[in-house]
């Protein structure tokens, strides 16, 4: 028998659980959706969702029973709470929500209405002016939810959006409409614009069986759906995230000493949450962890971490404090040879190429690096040249400083700002080399073996992730 999970999903999890395990007649889950909210001049909008579902009967009518077994008054608080959880972890925080339930008393659908205000629904970006409004108008919420390759049923999903904007305010952007068919499921999304309301009607239609490339066709590359209008100006809300790295290495023939510090500074609630993620693992296990990961990230440039390696979280308990972590690693083949002389690779994206941006920068990012390279046998013959590339206040910047023939000093800059458009930092990380070269000479000494092949890498930004679009 076959596991189903895919009726009510984001509702209380024990009502989820008692719909496990039901195998059901060949008909289609249907649900209806609509959002409607009215924006004021601030941001903030007075929200109603109204979840309609008609079927399939079985699920439906077996939903209806277990509200009446448990009780209207419990099974309304148990799903506000899960509803209201479900679109903060959205990034929509719905204030003052109430939840009313019709249809489980009557042998119609069964309908979930959902009310509140949700501050900061429209967002204002300074960095070119505007507001925007992103919609889940793909339903991307609803199917993450579902196992679609495994369900034995048609899915429909007809939702409808009615957004009121602020009077005075000049739409300028919506999102496009879409006629797509691809072995009998359909994609179809309508868009309309009457004054200061927009109107989006999404119709999907998956057809029982629909293979994975087929869903991949039908929605076509991902891209956000936005509202975008000019009016005043408004107030910015979002999060700084702030970053000190400090490095020193020193090369000594074919092993190299790495002695990193990564202090985290802000932002303090989603670094509270960290702490206490952390904790409840372990400190050891992380620690582990941690090690394990950069010997990895290292393991792929063909570079080793040799034993006496390791990892060290400081400050975990104590939230006055930053949290940083420190490593201690011995390095092997972490040079390589070229033409006579030896190299190294510095790459001043820190990283940040791979940092995955939908549609805006969703926090303000600033981060230093410092790194002191020094070579315990030999004297530097190649330097490249510093480096600063700018675009719309965002900026990447390179400065090396020789203290000695054998001691340089790297210091690399990244700032991004808040609502900085994917397109805008993409187009800066593009400009910025993946990579710049420097080279050095052996002194005349006994008994140095050559180094082999070095990269020099950074161990992944471990938390930038999470300034996600929101």
């Amino acid at each position: 028998m076959s596991k189903r999970r895919i009726f009510l999903t984001g509702f209380a999890v024990a009502i989820v659980i008692l719909l496990a395990g039901r195998v059901l007649a060949v008909q289609p889950y249907h649900q209806e959706f609509k959002e409607t909210a009215r924006v004021n001049s601030s941001g903030s909008a007075g929200v109603t969702f109204v979840t309609v579902y008609y079927s399939p009967p079985q699920l439906l009518n077996e939903t209806k029973a277990l509200i009446k077994k448990n009780g209207i008054q419990n099974i309304t608080k148990q799903w506000l709470s899960a509803l209201v959880g479900k679109y903060q972890r959205q990034g929509i925080y719905i204030e003052n929500a109430s939840l009313n339930i019709v249809g489980y008393n009557s042998t119609g659908p069964l309908k979930i209405i959902l009310k509140g205000t949700v501050p900061n629904f429209a967002k204002y970006y300074s960095y070119d002016g505007v507001w925007e409004i992103s919609l889940d108008v793909l339903r991307i919420s609803e199917l993450s939810t579902m196992n679609i390759m495994s369900m034995n049923e048609t899915i429909i999903l007809d939702s409808y959006f009615n957004i009121t904007l602020p009077k005075n305010a000049r739409v300028i952007k919506v999102p496009k409409p879409i006629n797509t068919t691809v072995n009998g499921s359909r994609l179809l999304i309508t868009v309309s614009v009457k004054g200061n309301v927009v109107l989006i009607h999404s119709y999907i239609y998956l057809r029982r069986g629909i293979s994975y490339s087929g869903i991949e066709k039908l929605f076509g590359k991902p891209h956000p759906f936005v509202i975008q209008y000019v009016g005043p100006k408004g107030v910015e809300h979002y999060q700084n995230w702030t970053e000190i790295v400090d490095r020193n290495l020193t090369i000594n023939g074919n092993i190299t000493f790495d002695n990193e510090s990564w202090m985290f500074l802000s932002p303090q609630g989603y670094l509270l949450q960290l702490r206490m993620q952390l904790a409840q693992e372990g400190l050891s296990k992380v620690e582990e962890a941690l090690l394990k990961q950069i010997a990895q990230e290292y393991s792929s440039y063909n570079v080793s971490v040799l034993r006496g390696s390791n990892a060290t979280v400081i400050n975990l308990g104590d939230p006055k404090k930053p949290l940083i972590y420190l490593y201690h690693l011995i390095l092997a083949n972490y040079t390589r040879k070229k033409g006579g002389v030896y190299v190294f690779y510095y790459h001043p994206q820190l990283g940040f190429e791979k940092m995955s941006v939908f549609n805006r920068v969703q926090g303000q990012i600033k981060v230093t690096e410092t790194t002191r390279i020094r070579l315990k046998n030999g004297e530097f013959t190649g330097l490249p040249k510093n480096l600063s590339v700018k675009l719309k206040g965002g900026y990447v910047e390179m400065r090396i400083k020789e203290v000695s023939k054998n001691e340089l000093l790297i210091t690399s800059r990244i700032f991004i700002p808040y609502g900085m458009t994917a397109a805008d930092y993409k187009k800066l990380m593009e400009e910025v080399p993946s990579q710049v070269e420097f080279s050095y000479k052996l002194q005349s000494s006994k008994g140095v073996c050559g180094p082999a092949a070095f990269l020099l890498l950074l161990l992944p930004f471990l938390w930038i992730q999470r300034v996600r679009n929101q």
